[in-house]
């Protein structure tokens, strides 16, 4: 799901913004590897705009027009049916899933895709379904999200560097973010069944159409619907302020930990480990009642998480500019 955006002669009324939930959803859902869905990164980066300073919030959306044309980054703003500070803030948004719109093998861009960046796994054993996990460190760990965080991190905060390569980088800090929030990217978790780990739950499977990565993914759009008369960015706002509300700054202000991108990793991997393969977990089974009513819970503490760290992130790095 991206704010939508318009093409010549399209009409433009005051409900143009309308949300293809159904088709995002079924675009996404073939790509195993991506966290959260759309609508997932883009309430990470509101929630984070709400919270960067109006000098970062212009420098991160000057630098991210700067983008390379074949990278298709920068024509999103164009393309956008709002104006003035939302035309902003909705770029800023799409922006954050710009990583996971590089996917298709079909299209220039996909020169930009990346798909071991987006994840570090934590190898751990589970005996049987609901006992508790226990790490093996002894694996190591795969995927390279920390690695490149740090790394796109430090080309975005240097001036010196070329303003294309510095925006494409801010892209993918925008969503590496959200990605090392969801707990299926931290997680491998080693069974009889999956004895080199499950891929983060993509291997878990629920059903026919749906594994249990792709379940915490679409979490949003499958515990929070958006209102028949509610436009996309209105949609977002009220979710961006609903989890606001539950999980507030000050009170997780002791938990941001700046930049310490291993710690909110393990954040993520220690929810998975612990709470999200109870007993009752079944595979080829939808999830029960109970885990689907806890499962919004969880998730909306790491998309404040997310968002508040981002924007702390961001403001050190394009706030002195």
């Amino acid at each position: 799901m991206g704010v939508t955006r318009v093409g010549p002669g399209a009409r433009r009324g005051p409900r143009v913004l309308v949300v293809a939930l159904m088709l995002a959803a079924l675009l996404a859902a073939p790509m195993p590897l991506g966290a959260w869905d759309d609508i997932g990164h883009q309430l990470v980066a509101a929630i984070a705009w709400r919270h960067m300073t109006p000098e970062a919030r212009a420098r991160a959306v000057a630098l991210l027009r700067s983008a390379p044309a074949d990278a298709a980054l920068a024509s999103l703003y164009d393309e956008l049916a709002v104006a003035g500070e939302d035309r902003d803030r909705a770029f800023f948004m799409i922006a954050a899933t710009w990583a996971d719109r590089v996917r298709d093998r079909e299209r220039p861009e996909y020169a930009y895709h990346r798909s071991s960046w987006h994840y570090v796994n934590f190898f751990w054993e589970q005996p049987e379904p609901g006992a508790p996990g226990v790490e093996r460190p002894d694996l190591g760990t795969n995927g390279e999200v920390l690695i490149r965080l740090e790394e796109q991190g430090g080309v975005v905060g240097d001036p010196s560097r070329d303003a294309a390569e510095r925006a494409i980088a801010l892209a993918w800090v925008l969503h590496l973010v959200g990605d090392l929030h969801q707990p299926m990217h931290a997680s491998a978790r080693i069974t009889v069944e999956h004895p080199e780990g499950d891929r983060g739950g993509n291997l878990f499977r629920l059903g026919e159409d749906m594994n249990l990565h792709w379940y915490w993914d679409s979490i949003t759009g499958r515990s929070r619907a958006r209102g028949p008369e509610e436009t996309e960015l209105e949609y977002l706002d009220r979710l961006a302020k609903e989890i606001e509300t539950a999980h507030p700054r000050e009170r997780l202000e002791d938990r941001l930990k700046p930049g310490a991108y291993e710690a909110w990793a393990r954040e993520s991997w220690e929810l998975a480990r612990t709470r999200l393969y109870p007993a009752d977990l079944e595979q080829g089974r939808e999830p029960s009642e109970a885990y689907r009513g806890g499962a919004f819970g969880i998730a909306s503490e790491r998309f404040a998480l997310a968002g508040y760290r981002l924007a702390e992130v961001l403001n050190r790095l394009l706030g002195g500019e």
